[in-house]
């Protein structure tokens, strides 16, 4: 019987699916589980290997989030919820142990960010999902799929696809007509049914996650949105400028995450400004602080201009760096003429969308920090550029990555510059670009993160010493 058994032609396009993927036909959950089990175990090893390497932060997770779930999902569309959640449940908690190994944190920091870690890229996210919904939702679309090719007695594969769909809120019983099989054929006027699936499961998630914050929460959360601001984590560090050092990739994923600087306590306050902010109330506020413009804050500036003017020099375009107009009382950051004799002017600047002045109309408004600058430059050189017939071009990033839109118009233009002999297109591209700039910045942001922490623990070793007793030697008494 067993013989018959293993030989026997699979039923239906799910038993050819099962077979193409090796998995066992057999209707045994135990076997499947088993199997599923041996498998990921075995994917769990190749990942220790790449982790064992001295390679780089940013490509140990660029390799885990690109690794991870498309070849676990392969799987999972083969396989019904009940057998595969159990064995995906621990292989999951290993994952997320080798995360929170790599970017130190603790456990109860990698519970408060669970949520955000688990949402796409697009999402504010880092592009980990949750696997036991994403388990679900795979084979529910993989029934969908092969619908007409399920026979009638095979209705228990379709009654767990709508069980599994159930269980994540995405069938309301309210809306609810007819049989399994017919609420099923509905779906499949969806051009991709994971994807609209996950799409809407992940929206839900994140407007949950959103609704239920502070407003400083929310303004980072839609900053965090905005396309392209994700794009240093989707970067490889193939040449050095789109390279992240350990230290750096740790502060930059800190940052857009919501946590704490690293040694610094909730319940604290900031000794770089003296406004009296906690960090419990703004984890990000060293961003931003006022204490460090001149320094810090600067410097990261600074990198955002010299990034422009290399970009432009590659280009062999006549460029000035802080150039200055005795017409006017404004200094810009910088100038250039195009190709056809075009004069531009530019002036960035990067703002915190978590301000103090700012954080409730950017908690409701998509890029309000990065277009209220810009359009404060356009006033601010209005005398500039009707005395020099220039066109000005203000580029304002916000601190989470959000780029504004006249930045973006002005990295359009550079890219539309004629190439140099020998340069290559490829590195002359807008989301190359992005991708630079996105780099430079996270990079900006954790310097200022670390020169703060040394301006505030050398403040708070002076308020000790300021504290501290003074000990009076006793006069000695002359006999």
């Amino acid at each position: 019987m067993d013989v018959k058994h293993r030989h026997r032609r699979p039923r239906g396009c799910r038993g050819l699916l099962l077979k193409f993927v090796g998995l066992p036909v057999s209707r045994s959950a135990q076997r499947q589980r088993t199997w599923f089990r041996t498998l990921l175990s075995k994917k769990l090893d190749n990942i220790q290997r790449i982790n064992d390497t001295p390679i780089l932060l940013q490509n140990i997770v660029f390799l885990l989030r690109q690794s991870v779930w498309p070849g676990v999902n392969y799987y999972l569309r083969a396989l019904a919820p009940l057998v595969s959640i159990p064995p995906i449940r621990s292989f999951q908690t290993k994952i997320h142990a080798l995360l929170r190994k790599h970017l130190r944190l603790t456990v109860r920091e990698l519970q408060a960010v669970l949520s955000q870690l688990q949402l796409p890229l697009r999402l504010s996210g880092l592009g980990f999902p949750d696997l036991t919904t994403i388990a679900p939702i795979a084979f529910g679309a993989s029934v969908v799929t092969a619908l007409e090719d399920i026979s009638d007695t095979d209705l228990h594969v379709i009654s767990a696809a709508v069980a599994g769909l159930s269980n994540l809120n995405f069938i309301n019983p309210s809306d609810r007509k007819g049989s399994d099989r017919e609420y099923l054929a509905s779906l499949v006027k969806h051009e991709n049914v994971q994807k609209t699936i996950s799409k809407y499961y992940h929206t839900r998630i994140f407007k949950e996650l959103s609704h239920h914050s502070s407003e400083l929460v929310q303004a980072r959360l839609r900053s965090l949105r905005v396309r392209g601001s994700a794009l240093w984590l989707s970067s490889l560090p193939t040449s050095p400028r789109l390279t992240i050092s350990d230290l750096h990739y740790r502060n930059a994923i800190r940052i857009r995450l919501g946590l704490l600087p690293t040694g610094v306590r909730a319940s604290q306050q900031c000794r770089t400004c003296h406004r009296g902010v906690t960090f419990a109330e703004d984890p990000n506020h060293w961003l931003g602080c006022s204490g460090l413009s001149g320094s810090a804050l600067t410097t990261r500036h600074n990198s955002i201009n010299k990034l422009l003017l290399r970009l432009c020099t590659e280009k062999d375009l006549q460029c000035i760096y802080e150039p200055q107009f005795p017409e006017a009382h404004t200094r810009p950051d910088l100038s250039f003429d195009s190709a056809a004799g075009i004069s531009y002017i530019s002036d960035a600047r990067i703002t915190h969308p978590c301000g103090r002045t700012v954080v409730r109309h950017a908690a409701h408004t998509t890029k309000y920090a990065a277009t209220r600058v810009e359009n404060g430059k356009h006033r601010h050189h209005a005398d500039l550029v009707a005395a020099s017939h220039t066109i000005l071009l203000p580029a304002a990033w916000e601190t989470f990555g959000a780029i504004g839109d006249e930045a973006l118009n002005l990295l359009r233009i550079i890219r539309d510059q004629p190439l140099q002999h020998g340069s290559s297109p490829d590195e002359h591209t807008l989301k190359f670009y992005q991708q630079l700039a996105s780099v430079a910045l996270q990079i900006g942001n954790s310097r200022v993160i670390a020169s703060a922490r040394m301006l505030h623990n050398k403040q708070l070793r002076r308020d000790a010493r300021l504290r501290r007793p003074i000990r009076t030697r006793k006069p000695r008494l002359r006999h």
